[in-house]
């Protein structure tokens, strides 16, 4: 119902639940992520739309704006604002190379939370505990 008074049924694709093996692959074939949550913790689908190089928009709730550098790794928009995540997916949708941009500089902040750096930082704060 909501599809029909908006007219953009024409714009959407629906898909079908996918294998949790096959979701980088997935991601990776977007042209932009949205996620236009009221409430948020820590989002992992953000997370791993943002490692895949996903240009992103998230609403300014819960730790996305810790994730999120507005312009910068992604867009961020104050949640419950349709005009302004409308505006901010044309942004990304209109401009290629901010698209890109974007997608890069979430890639590589997302490498501050691979599994390798969380060990160098439990090593680091075991060592200095040790050596207290």
């Amino acid at each position: 119902q909501m599809l029909d008074r908006t007219g953009i049924e024409d714009i959407l694709s629906f898909t079908e639940a996918i294998p949790h093996e096959q979701v980088s692959r997935w991601l990776r074939s977007l042209d932009v992520f949205v996620l236009p949550s009221v409430t948020e913790g820590c989002p992992n689908i953000l997370m791993e739309a943002m490692a895949a190089g996903v240009p992103s928009i998230a609403t300014r709730t819960g730790a996305m704006e810790t994730l999120v550098e507005d312009h910068v790794t992604g867009l961020l928009v104050p949640w419950g604002d349709s005009e302004a995540l409308t505006g901010a997916l044309a942004e990304i949708m209109e401009n290629p190379g901010l698209a890109k941009s974007l997608g890069a500089a979430a890639r590589h902040k997302m490498k501050q939370f691979s599994s390798e750096r969380e060990r160098e930082v439990w090593e680091r704060l075991y060592r200095e505990l040790i050596e207290f």
